[in-house]
């Protein structure tokens, strides 16, 4: 065979493969790519595990991470007041007025509302978030302001209405959609509850007293304004009369909880603290200050003094920031004995000073404020 009849009988066979190639790619039924590539290792549709999103956290439920540290520092900035609510930790920034929010989960901090409230000092919320009180002082005069909580992610800041000039003892907490709060008069004192929606305020009692902080709940109880310079009395508001609930004693200050109250005072130079029922009164193991308790659905939890310094006037020193305290965390039980959780100061190298405490409804962890320099704290209790 000619060297032309190879080369014409080569061009002939190249030619054939081309058109065997195109027959397949065109007529081939099986034209799914990912068929196709399969067998390179990519995995078929039963192998695939779309990705998972971050679980909502609500003031319910806080996801266990058990490589995190059992108690950790949330902020930096000053805080007035926080809540546990939806995907975490809603808190108000004290002297701005700023809002802002932790998720608990990625640890992502959002600013909710940016609109500058001057000389902010407290805030309190309602328990599910939705709305907050936030106080000022200018010239020695109080303002509280209620505004309704912006929804994450919306452009929205906080717009509100003012109380009534020198409300105190705020409380969100005992019927949703009003605030309770008491506003001295020349006669004593007046409890007003306002309605948020209607923009309606009620007087709710008027009594004899000027100085006294509230324990609003089902029954509404008054304490004076505790001093250890004189006798403290406590008592329950029944209509505009007062009903005393337990003898008297220096520096008394009283908590609210599920079953009763818990009562500190100073009797014959030594410091007791008691819960007080109808039906009786029972020693506890640790002296307690209210504003360092929180109640739970079956326990109480407080920040105890690892030392009182018994030399200071208190709790006079201690609100006016004379004294500060190194606390410990405390099960208060009052069927059962008492138990100390965690020693803050061995935990975490800190000296915490605990004050405005909260629990989340599962009781599975706490925040607080450190008193010591305002910064916000997480604790998340044993089982």
């Amino acid at each position: 065979m000619n060297k032309k009849n190879i080369f014409i009988v080569g061009i002939l066979i190249v030619l054939l493969i081309v058109a065997g190639w195109l027959y397949i790619l065109i007529y081939n039924p099986s034209t799914n790519t990912n068929d196709s590539f399969t067998e390179f290792g990519t995995g078929s549709d039963s192998d695939y595990v779309p990705p998972t999103e971050n679980p909502i956290i609500t003031d319910v439920q806080v996801e266990e991470n058990p490589n995190e540290k059992r108690l950790r520092q949330l902020t930096t900035n000053p805080v007035a007041g926080a809540v546990f609510a939806l995907n975490g930790i809603y808190y108000v920034e004290q002297g701005t007025g700023h809002l802002r929010h932790i998720n608990l989960v990625t640890g992502n901090e959002t600013l909710v509302s940016g609109k500058t409230i001057p000389g902010a000092y407290d805030a309190v919320f309602s328990p599910d978030g939705s709305t907050v009180a936030i106080t000022t002082t200018n010239d020695g005069m109080s303002k509280t302001i209620i505004a309704e909580v912006p929804a994450l992610g919306s452009t929205d800041n906080l717009e509100g209405e003012s109380l009534t000039p020198g409300a105190s003892e705020i409380n969100l907490s005992k019927k949703p959609g009003t605030v309770f709060y008491l506003v001295k008069t020349a006669n004593g004192s007046t409890a007003y509850s306002y309605d948020i929606a209607k923009r309606t305020g009620t007087v709710v009692f008027e009594i004899p007293l000027r100085d006294v902080h509230v324990l609003w709940g089902e029954r509404t109880y008054v304490y004076t304004t505790p001093t250890e310079k004189q006798m403290g009395y406590m008592y329950e508001v029944v209509g505009n009369n007062l009903r005393y609930v337990t003898r008297g004693g220096f520096g008394l200050m009283s908590f609210l909880y599920s079953d009763g109250v818990i009562v500190t005072r100073k009797e014959a130079g030594y410091w007791t603290s008691e819960t007080v029922t109808e039906s009786e009164e029972i020693p506890l193991a640790a002296i307690v200050i209210p504003e360092k308790c929180v109640g739970g659905n079956v326990r109480v939890f407080c920040a105890v003094p690892n030392i009182i310094p018994f030399e200071s006037i208190l709790p006079d020193a201690w609100y006016m920031g004379y004294v500060s305290f190194s606390d410990s965390l405390w099960s208060i039980s009052t069927d059962e004995f008492s138990v100390m959780l965690s020693d803050f100061l061995k935990e975490s190298g800190r000296e915490i000073d605990v004050l405005k405490i909260g629990i989340n409804s599962l009781e599975s962890h706490l925040f607080f404020i450190n008193k010591n320099d305002n910064t916000l704290w997480l604790y998340r209790l044993p089982e």
